[in-house]
C-alpha cells in the first residue's frame, strides 16, 4: 500500500461587500455587535436627531426600540450587542447644553435610562470600547482629555488621555483597547493612536493617513480603520487600514467614501467589521458595507494505492 500527498496553498483576499441599506439616511449613528448580530442607534438625519434603533441579522434590519433621548454622536459598547448594548453621551439640539451625559442600557428589546456620566460629551474617541458592564468613554467634545468607565451602574473617572481627542475611532476592550485618529486639538486632523491596558495610556502606532469621523473595529491584534474625512470640506475617503498589534497597513478600500460613519465589530476580530451609513459632501447616505478579512489555508489531499 502506498500513500501520496498533495498540498495546495489557497489565499483569499480581504474585501468589502454591500450589506442591506440602513433604514435611515443618517450620520453619526452609534453601533455595536457583529455583521450578523449588530445594532445601530441614534444619529442625525435631515429631519433632526434620532432616538430610533435597528437590529441587523446579516440580511435585514428590524426596529429595536427608542432611546430615552434623541441624540447623535454617542458612544457605544456591548459584548452580546442585541441583548446588552450601551449608549452614552452624545449631542442634542436645541441647547445649550449641547453635549449630553445621558446613559441608556439595552436588554434586547427596549432601552432604559441609567445613571448619567460624570462629564457630558459627544463624539468620544472611545466609542465602542468594552461591554455594557465594562465600558470606556475617552475624550470627545466637552471632555477632550477626560476618560471614565462604566461598571453596569455608575461612571468612574480614569487616567486622562495624554492628548485630547474627539471624532476618533476605537478598537478592543476596556483592558486592552486603543483610540486612533480624530481631531486633536480642533481643527487639526491626526493619525496618532493611544493604547490603554486597563490602567494607563501610552502612545501607540499611528495610522498611515490621519482622519476623523471614521469607523473602527477589531481587537488590539486584529484591528481596522475605515472611511472618515481627511480634510474639510470634501475630504471623505474609501481608505481602509488594518492593524496587527504593531503597525497599520493598507487594506482593501470600501466602495463608498463616507465620514461620520457608524461601526460594529469593535471588540471582535476585524473580519467582523460593519460600516453603517454616513455622509458625503453634502448628501446623507444609508449605505452599509461588510468586511471579510484575507484568509490563507493549506489543503492537503492524500491518495492511497494498494
Amino acid at each position: 500500500t502506498e500513500e501520496f500527498s498533495n498540498s495546495a496553498f489557497v489565499y483569499t483576499a480581504g474585501a468589502w461587500a454591500s450589506g442591506t441599506a440602513y433604514p435611515s439616511n443618517a450620520v453619526t449613528v452609534a453601533g455595536t455587535g457583529t455583521q450578523t448580530a449588530a445594532i445601530g442607534f441614534g444619529g442625525y438625519d435631515p429631519g433632526g436627531n434620532l432616538a430610533t434603533s435597528y437590529k441587523y441579522d446579516g440580511s435585514s434590519w428590524t426596529s429595536g426600540g427608542s432611546l430615552s433621548e434623541a441624540r447623535q454622536g454617542m458612544g457605544s459598547a456591548g459584548a452580546a450587542p442585541q441583548t446588552t448594548a450601551l449608549a452614552f453621551g452624545g449631542y442634542n439640539t436645541p441647547g445649550p447644553p449641547y453635549a449630553r451625559a445621558v446613559t441608556d442600557e439595552y436588554n434586547g428589546s427596549s432601552w432604559t435610562a441609567s445613571n448619567d456620566m460624570n462629564t457630558a460629551r459627544d463624539n468620544s474617541a472611545g466609542t465602542g470600547i468594552g461591554t455594557q458592564t465594562a465600558a470606556i468613554a475617552a475624550g470627545g467634545g466637552g471632555a477632550e482629555t477626560g476618560v471614565e468607565s462604566y461598571n453596569g451602574s455608575s461612571w468612574t473617572a480614569l487616567p486622562a488621555l495624554p492628548a485630547g481627542k474627539k471624532q476618533g475611532g476605537s478598537l478592543g476592550i476596556s483592558t486592552a483597547g486603543a483610540v486612533f485618529g480624530g481631531i486633536s486639538p480642533a481643527p487639526a486632523t491626526v493619525a496618532t493612536q493611544l493604547d490603554y491596558n486597563g490602567s494607563a495610556w501610552t502612545a501607540g502606532a499611528s495610522l498611515n493617513q490621519g482622519r476623523y469621523g471614521q469607523g473602527g473595529a477589531g481587537t488590539t491584534t486584529s484591528g481596522l480603520a475605515f472611511k472618515g474625512q481627511i480634510s474639510h470640506p470634501g475630504g471623505e475617503t474609501t481608505q481602509t487600514e488594518q492593524y496587527n498589534g504593531t503597525s497599520w497597513a493598507s487594506a482593501p478600500s470600501t466602495s463608498t467614501a463616507l465620514y461620520y460613519v457608524g461601526a460594529a465589530g469593535v471588540n471582535v476580530p476585524s473580519s467582523g467589521a460593519l460600516s453603517i451609513s454616513g455622509r458625503t459632501t453634502p448628501a446623507y447616505s444609508n449605505a452599509v458595507e461588510e468586511y471579510t478579512a484575507e484568509t490563507s489555508t493549506i489543503n492537503v489531499k492524500t491518495l492511497t494505492q494498494s
